[in-house]
């Protein structure tokens, strides 16, 4: 062994080439190379660029190098993108400074790269791109670089395969209502699909909601009359209504409050959206509730109504024997993943008795609710433990705990992201579940469900699989309709490979 300056090397069978980058500790870093005999006897340190900023050196992939059968190819990432410089056999620094591999690249697009020579001179590079935006913005790009160090087209390698993820579901009177993201290189629309009782699709296609790069994930309830679909937006909650036909009622979007993370229930005409907004500052959520009037959309509260304390995450609602009852997750702080259970109830004219404490040291709650019994349900401990279950509690109209909470699945490794909803006869709760994991750091989830009698026994004490599909499961939402539970989830499909919402 012997010692080398940095990690990225090519050879050319006759000598080698490495490049690494130097901090100076003042922000003006350098980027050096170095000649290498097969040997390994050094030749001299070149300067490849020098005071061009901070290199982002955690970067794994921040330089590259390679040989095209004339010059050596130096390439590194910059904050405006990766450039490259050429040097020749006999050392000599060709494009000092760096030129831009992508002259059109956003700042900060351009991330990871690869660069391989072109036989007779130039470069092939290939990097992954966040020019799209959106929550999940990265493509894979390439372009060719000639031997005159001018750069060909910029062609996609790949943009991904469509997925339709973060469905909720809400029932009508004879039919119920998906909603969900549908995504694609960037791209996020709100799609909705009217379904029947047995889940069959309505509608020839899934109709548009919304589009926009910063779309959050949608809740949709039901007032008797017509739907309200929520969603999240540039920290603003907006919303647009649908008959039950499918018919958008607004032309454009509603500006319900703003926050994020929202939630929606209706009853008798009225729908109640709560969601979560900074107040002091940008670490201090606060859960926030405020009233729409399902016939004409107009807010029914001068200003939203405050529910409860901060650190406040993942807010749901339900309408539960004539009011509305909430329940969120109450972080220890900004930074912890701790978190208590908290709830709400919300009376018809808006106004709050303030929060309560009904579960300790969990996330991601939800709620269901008969006419007589609402049902909790939970992740247990925070999201980074090595285990997690999904509790439940129950809780009677008047706020009252008949019973403790009790745990709805126990099984190896974790359960998340519970769902509830309650068919007329018995709760149904579906969650993610990772019991058939391979190994402990396969992340691939099935969707297991449960059946809950109003009492809080436990109808399935093993569960029981979604779908019957053998293939990875996430984010499960219930309804239920005419007597019949109805759970969506999306489902990775190798046939083609792609992520799509299933309805059971």
């Amino acid at each position: 062994p012997f010692a080398v300056n940095g990690i990225d090397v090519a050879s050319n069978s006759t000598d080698y080439f490495i490049v690494w980058a130097e901090d100076s500790g003042f922000g003006d870093d350098s980027v050096l190379g170095q000649r290498l005999s097969l040997e390994g006897f050094p030749g001299p340190v070149l300067t490849l660029a020098g005071g061009i900023g901070s290199l982002p050196l955690w970067n794994p992939a921040a330089l590259r190098v390679g040989w095209d059968g004339v010059n050596w190819w130096a390439s590194w990432l910059e904050i405006g993108g990766a450039v490259f410089a050429r040097v020749a056999p006999d050392d000599s620094v060709l494009d000092f400074g760096g030129l831009p591999i992508d002259p059109g690249a956003p700042d900060r697009a351009m991330q990871a790269f690869a660069l391989a020579g072109l036989p007779g001179g130039g470069a092939q590079f290939l990097w992954q791109d966040g020019r799209a935006d959106g929550a999940q913005p990265f493509d894979i790009l390439t372009a060719a670089v000639g031997a005159d160090a001018i750069t060909g087209p910029v062609d996609a390698i790949s943009t991904a395969a469509p997925a339709q993820i973060e469905a909720d579901l809400a029932s009508g009177n004879s039919e119920a209502l998906v909603v969900f993201v549908s995504e694609l290189s960037g791209a996020r629309r709100i799609l909705a699909q009217r379904l029947d009782p047995a889940g069959n699709a309505l509608d020839a296609a899934p109709f548009e909601i919304a589009s926009g790069p910063a779309i959050g994930a949608p809740r949709v309830g039901f007032d008797g009359t017509r739907y309200l679909i929520v969603w999240s937006e540039n920290e603003e909650v907006r919303g647009r209504r649908v008959l039950p036909d499918g018919s958008l009622l607004d032309p454009l979007p509603l500006s319900v409050m703003a926050g994020g993370s929202p939630d929606v229930a209706g009853r008798a005409g009225t729908f109640l959206v709560v969601a979560t907004q900074p107040t002091i500052s940008v670490h201090f959520f606060h859960p926030f509730a405020t009233r729409v009037e399902g016939a004409t959309g107009a807010l029914l509260d001068p200003e939203p109504t405050l529910l409860g304390q901060y650190f406040a995450r993942h807010p749901r609602v339900t309408d539960f024997n004539g009011r509305w009852l909430a329940t969120w997750q109450r972080n220890f702080s900004h930074d912890d993943p701790q978190a208590n259970l908290m709830a709400a109830f919300i009376e018809s004219d808006g106004t709050t008795p303030g929060e309560f404490l009904y579960a300790t040291y969990g996330g991601t709650p939800d709620v269901a609710a008969s006419d007589g019994t609402a049902l909790f349900v939970w992740r247990t401990n925070a999201l980074p433990s090595a285990n997690n279950d999904i509790s439940g509690r129950t809780m009677r109209a008047d706020g009252s705990f008949p019973a403790p909470a009790f745990v709805v699945s126990a099984e190896p490794d974790k359960q998340l992201r519970p769902s509830a909803t309650w068919n007329g006869s018995e709760f149904v709760v579906a969650w993610e579940d990772k019991r058939n994991a391979v190994t402990y750091f396969d992340e691939r989830s099935e969707v297991f469900a449960a059946g809950i009698a109003e009492d809080g026994t436990l109808l399935d004490p093993a569960g029981f699989a979604f779908g019957g599909l053998a293939s990875p499961e996430i984010l499960p939402a219930t309804a239920a309709i005419g007597g019949r539970t109805l759970i969506a989830a999306s489902s990775f499909r190798e046939e083609p490979a792609r992520k799509a919402v299933s309805c059971l």
